[in-house]
């Protein structure tokens, strides 16, 4: 069988949704993949059972090296590293695979993790530890990093106080560890709130998902991290459409998800960052590919970030109290 190899230098939500790809890709071309990843996402591309190998990129041999340069040369090294899939208005996984010219069907899009044994194992002495199997259990991922992804701590730990009366038990996840040096986490949760920040691998926060009730985040990685499971999903989107971004389960994109759009009048606005008026105009210099700080701080409104700061917790409890009520009568 040949084979391919795939390289992405992002975020990990990015490189999740092209982990997604990959079965498709695999699927439709019938090809080896060689993933070519950044450290911290080495883990997870060893789970994935469509990736054949997995290369770390800072660790590259000089016989690797040279499998790469033979492979671009014959045109079997694909760089998903460009602006273009973040600002697509399709699917992320879907514009990962138009690089590759491949139209796959909503089954083939799915991500599919193996958890190992002893992912589970963790998991399991946690639950038994925190005596969690007696409630339902939300997992709320409060992340402080892009100012236009990033809702205010005080409206995640007032939504956190509103589980926490419902009879929820609450898990703050996350890590203080990431690929983008301006993300980080609280330093200390609301009482009755369990710390799991920077207590489990990528890998071990599938497992945990694998276990709880529904999930809560800004943040691609988290989200996607849950798509590998059944968990239920809630998640906001401000710069980006939801339908862009939820992940796909059982042939549905955004199946037992509750995308919410946070947009102004202006949004989603990312997809204007590819327009030479707004850079003219807005920015103020010629158009060109946007940088990564211009990405995190993007925002058109007059009222900067206006969609995230003014959606109350109430506004979020209540659409996630739907949410759940309407799992539960199906």
């Amino acid at each position: 069988m040949k084979k391919i190899y795939v390289y992405l230098n992002a975020a990990m939500g990015d490189n999740l949704y092209l982990l997604a790809a990959c079965r498709a890709i695999k699927k439709i071309k019938r090809v080896d993949i060689v993933f070519i990843s950044p450290p911290l996402f080495v883990q997870l591309a060893e789970a994935c059972p469509h990736v054949s190998a997995v290369w770390q990129d800072n660790t590259l041999s000089q016989t690797q090296i040279q499998q790469l340069q033979q492979a671009h040369a014959k045109g079997r090294f694909f760089d998903f590293t460009n602006w273009s899939h973040a600002l697509s208005p399709v699917h992320m996984v879907d514009s990962f695979l138009a690089q590759m010219g491949i139209d796959a069907l909503a089954p083939d899009k799915q991500l599919d993790l193996n958890v190992p044994p002893s992912a589970t194992h963790v998991i399991d002495t946690f639950y038994r530890a925190n005596k969690l199997d007696e409630k339902p259990v939300l997992l709320v991922h409060p992340n402080i990093g892009h100012p236009n992804r990033t809702w205010p701590q005080e409206n995640w730990f007032a939504l956190t106080e509103m589980w926490l009366l419902s009879g929820w038990d609450v898990i703050f996840i996350g890590s203080t560890v990431n690929s983008e040096a301006n993300k980080t986490m609280p330093t200390a949760p609301p009482a009755g709130v369990i710390n799991a920040i920077d207590q489990f691998s990528p890998i071990e926060t599938v497992a945990l998902m694998q276990r709880a009730g529904m999930l809560v985040s800004c943040d691609s990685g988290p989200v996607m991290l849950a798509g590998a499971t059944e968990i239920a999903i809630t998640a906001l989107y401000s710069t980006v459409s939801s339908h862009h971004r939820l992940p796909f389960r059982h042939g549905e994109a955004g199946w037992n998800c509750l995308g919410i759009d946070l947009a102004c009048v202006n949004g989603p606005c990312a997809r204007l960052m590819s327009s030479e008026m707004i850079f003219t105009t807005l920015l103020k210099r010629p158009f060109d590919t946007p940088t990564q700080n211009e990405f995190a701080n993007w925002c058109v409104n007059s009222t900067p970030f206006k969609c995230l700061k003014h959606f109350s917790p109430p506004a979020l409890y209540s659409q996630m109290a739907a949410f759940i009520l309407r799992n539960t009568a199906v």
